[in-house]
Formats: C-alpha cells, sequence, structure tokens
C-alpha cells in the first residue's frame, strides 16, 4: 500500500505541475509563441509548421483549430489600454486605423467561453459593415445603449474578451500589426 501511495502523490504532482504551467503558457504568456501587440495578444504562426504546442492549446482549449498563418491573424484581448479588465457594465471605444486586410471582424465573446449572441444581440462587426472614417480610420462603440455608427452589444454582464480576426493581410501589414496594437481600447463610462 506505501508504494501505491507514493505513487498516486508523485502521479497527481506530475500531473498538476504540468497541467498549470501548460495553460498558462496557453494564454499566451512567455514562451508560448505569442506576441503582444498593445494589450492584444497575437499567435502569428499557430497554424505553421513551427508553431509551439502552446500556441494551438490556445486554440483547441476554445473549440477551434489553429489558424493558417498564411491567411489570417488573430488578436485577443481581455483588457483594456489601462490593463483593466474588460467588463460588460462599461462602455468603450476602439479605434484606430482600419486594419490593414482584405476582411476582418471584430467579436465579442463572454469571458466564461459561453455563446454570446443571445436575444439577437450584435455581437460582431466586419469591414462589410464598418463605416470608417475620411482618414481612414475606424471607431467601434461597445455599449449596452445604441450608439451612432460603429455599434456592437456586449453580453449582458460580467467580464468580455475581443477577437479581431484579419483574413488576408499582406506581409508588410503582418510586419505592422505585430509591432502596434490594431485598435486602442479605452473605456469611457461604467454603470
Amino acid at each position: 500500500m506505501n508504494g501505491f501511495v507514493k505513487f498516486a502523490v508523485f502521479a497527481v504532482l506530475g500531473a498538476a505541475l504540468g497541467y498549470f504551467p501548460a495553460l498558462y503558457l496557453a494564454e499566451g504568456n512567455a514562451f508560448s509563441g505569442a506576441v503582444r501587440a498593445g494589450q492584444w495578444t497575437v499567435w502569428p504562426n499557430a497554424g505553421g509548421v513551427g508553431a509551439t504546442p502552446y500556441s494551438r492549446l490556445h486554440f483547441f482549449l476554445s473549440g477551434q483549430l489553429p489558424p493558417s498563418h498564411f491567411n489570417r491573424l488573430d488578436f485577443e484581448t481581455s483588457r483594456d489600454e489601462a490593463g483593466r479588465a474588460l467588463d460588460a457594465a462599461c462602455d468603450y471605444l476602439l479605434e484606430g486605423p482600419a486594419p490593414p486586410a482584405r476582411w476582418w471582424a471584430l467579436s465579442i465573446y463572454p469571458a466564461d467561453g459561453g455563446a454570446s449572441g443571445a436575444g439577437g444581440n450584435v455581437t460582431e462587426i466586419s469591414s462589410f459593415d464598418a463605416i470608417t472614417g475620411k482618414d481612414g480610420a475606424v471607431r467601434i462603440h461597445i455599449s449596452a445603449l445604441a450608439r451612432p455608427g460603429n455599434w456592437i452589444k456586449p453580453p449582458a454582464q460580467g467580464k468580455m474578451t475581443l477577437a479581431l480576426r484579419l483574413f488576408n493581410a499582406g506581409a508588410l501589414s503582418r510586419e505592422t500589426l505585430l509591432a502596434h496594437a490594431p485598435l486602442k481600447i479605452v473605456r469611457e463610462t461604467c454603470r
């Protein structure tokens, strides 16, 4: 029995020592293959041959296949410019130059990973729908109350995550995007 107890203790300890660091790295932390661009995290090679197992694990944990590194860049964040968690009880303004891609989409997901969009809420805006300014900039409001221009309604409550997916961004655009935040996220007011 003594040998079995030792085995069980070491098995549980070994599983914990492997499991928790893997989850930490899958969130885009050091040595994961992720790149930080402002508050955004991007996995530029997740679908490539040289992808780290942690960048692939990031997508698998959310029920997705890693995107092709030739075709798509996925930026994610759950923090605003001041480093505060994104909260559905607050209004946000995202602004910056329109992402340099053939097509892009900005989506909002509850931080718990649940499905959003219940009750017909608008939870995504794309380059097809977005209004850009004369200077090529885009301004997107995230608010429970309708706003003029580009507007997305957040989940009813709780924390949230933003995902910006860029399709067919050229090689030069990719390098610029990986060095700078694609859109700044400014918290305006909270209820």
